[in-house]
């Protein structure tokens, strides 16, 4: 799905593009959903609009190596809940090739784990929020419905974020 992007009732100045990957054991491992998402990095190449990978649980462990592969296409990396879900140590190295900002949050319970994943990461672009609230796997940490008590917070960081990286201008991406 293809749509002007507001966040928070902020219009922005990108487009928001959802992959709706296979799942549900379609997979033999999560590294399958990686050529869904190179797809939809190729169709937003032609859009001439900063290209922000957000990615939640697995597909933001395959945010990270998509953007270690294609370090001129994207101008940042958002991680919620982000593991090492793929081969052991994969998603660490490419973490380390990333120059972009990256941005990383979990669960409070996962923290040790993102913690862990990020140790290579270029720590002068990246911002790890860390939630006062107990949170939600994934992305699932901005939902009032799910999160109630720490979604606003949440948000909070993500749209310091946003504004940072969309607003400042970055090393040409080509």
């Amino acid at each position: 799905m293809v749509s002007p992007s507001w966040i928070k009732g902020k219009p922005s100045n990108c487009l928001a593009l959802t992959v709706d990957q296979a799942s549900g054991g379609l997979f033999s491992s999560f590294a399958d959903g990686l050529p869904d998402m190179r797809a939809a990095l190729t169709w937003a190449q032609d859009k001439k609009v900063p290209v922000i990978i957000w990615g939640s649980s697995y597909s933001a462990s395959l945010a990270y190596v998509l953007a270690a592969e294609t370090p001129n296409q994207v101008a940042a990396v958002m991680a919620f809940s982000g593991g090492d879900y793929l081969e052991k140590g994969e998603v660490t190295r490419a973490i380390a090739q990333i120059r972009r900002p990256i941005f990383a949050t979990s669960a409070k319970d996962e923290v040790a784990e993102m913690r862990q994943v990020l140790d290579g990461a270029k720590k002068e672009n990246t911002t790890i929020f860390v939630p006062n609230f107990p949170g939600i796997h994934g992305s699932g940490i901005l939902s009032g419905r799910e999160n109630p008590d720490g979604s606003e917070e949440a948000w909070s960081a993500v749209l310091a974020f946003l504004d940072k990286v969309v607003a400042t201008p970055a090393t040409p991406l080509e």
